[in-house]
């Protein structure tokens, strides 16, 4: 079946409802699933959709309104603290980007939620940097720590990736990956990784045009930091990826759950969200009986 503009406007706050998460209507246009004309978006309704001035959500859903005003004001401390660490982390000359993801990301992130942070390193220092990384946010206290209850504010080493493995696999390329690498906030690059990764992960382009094109134009706003002393300590360290590499696997060996480890990635997710957001995103679309195939996958 052919889908109608109003089922891809629906589809787009569906998913966003799933995180309690109301969107403006300039949010509904920038996150659209489906490139769709911007004129009449503060004006169009939309069959299942409700309006209060100008944020949308699913009908009899109002009360998201109120829990992403909260969760819009307790983010404020997370950014601050993800600023300062960012600012250490510039120290380690292998890392080319740091960048917030998660809830955070979108100032959606409840009191007690951890900050996930997310780093490109240069090309053969994937390991070194992990470890150089874990060991600065440990001294600065900030780390969460495995097994931790109280993580409120912690910083969570969420995923490692190498400038040569920027592009996210073929079979993790869907809107749930989409939504991950447009909503990921970078908070300093060197030598124009983040431009670098969107290029890399052009494939979003299919599922969020808009956001994509948006993004995509502002990779010069964010600094460049790069000095003489830095390309020559990278050549140093990486005469310690081997060891670094071997050691902290033979750290995690007792430990390990569900990360993922390979060539150029290294992802630390407790739990696998996209299995539970593609089943809670389907329930939202049967109400229209919208595919899930035709918004969630490759079109």
């Amino acid at each position: 079946m052919a889908l109608m503009i109003s089922d891809y406007l629906y589809a787009t706050v569906a998913y966003a409802d799933i995180f309690d998460y109301p969107l403006s209507t300039d949010d509904l246009y920038y996150w659209c699933i489906q490139r769709v004309p911007r004129k009449n978006f503060r004006t169009s309704t939309v069959p299942g959709v409700d309006r209060s001035g100008y944020q949308l959500f699913l009908k009899g859903r109002q009360s998201v309104l109120h829990t992403y005003e909260e969760r819009h004001g307790g983010s404020k401390r997370k950014w601050e603290t993800a600023r300062l660490v960012a600012r250490w982390l510039q120290l380690i000359p292998t890392i080319f980007l740091v960048g917030v993801t998660g809830g955070v990301a979108v100032n959606n992130a409840e009191r007690h939620d951890d900050i996930d942070l997310f780093f490109i390193t240069a090309r053969g220092t994937l390991w070194i940097s992990r470890l150089l990384v874990t060991i600065a946010v440990d001294l600065l206290g900030m780390r969460r720590k495995p097994g931790a209850t109280n993580v409120a504010n912690k910083i969570c080493l969420n995923m490692f990736m190498s400038e040569e493995a920027m592009c996210l696999s073929k079979g993790e390329q869907d809107l749930f990956s989409a939504h991950e690498v447009l909503q990921m906030e970078p908070l300093w690059s060197r030598k124009n990784t983040y431009w670098r990764f969107l290029q890399a992960n052009i494939w979003v382009k299919k599922y969020l045009p808009v956001a994509w094109n948006i993004k995509q134009t502002g990779h010069n706003q964010h600094p460049k930091i790069s000095h003489w002393w830095t390309r020559w300590s990278r050549k140093v360290l990486r005469l310690f990826e081997t060891p670094a590499k071997y050691f902290q696997l033979w750290y995690m060996a007792r430990r390990r759950t569900r990360e993922i480890i390979r060539d150029g990635v290294l992802r630390f997710h407790p739990h696998d969200a996209r299995a539970w957001i593609r089943h809670a995103f389907e329930v939202r679309l049967a109400k229209r009986k919208i595919p899930i195939d035709k918004i969630f996958y490759t079109r």
